[in-house]
């Protein structure tokens, strides 16, 4: 359904470029080539350590500094594939 409502505003080429990126990011779970990289800021770094919920912050990943350590604390963030579930991290 989603490729037909894409495909009915944008036309059917990018209904077929986004159904191809939401496979290869939900399903591969592989992050797309276009994606730029991104320095780490140094309001993410505490004691020499990446704060992760500052870092999903900072991002655009997450709300706020809360929202993204709930995030964490229910698995909903991996980290080189493997699920983060403490925020100190």
């Amino acid at each position: 359904m989603a490729r037909e409502i894409v495909a009915l505003y944008h036309g059917p080429e990018s209904a077929k470029r986004a159904e191809e990126r939401f496979d290869l990011v939900h399903r591969e779970h592989e992050i797309p080539p276009d994606v730029p990289e991104m320095p780490i800021p140094a309001s993410a770094v505490r004691d020499g350590r990446v704060w992760l919920p500052r870092l999903l912050a900072e991002a655009g990943l997450a709300g706020s500094n809360g929202e993204a350590r709930r995030l964490v604390e229910q698995g909903g963030v991996r980290l080189d594939g493997e699920q983060v579930t403490d925020p100190g991290l």
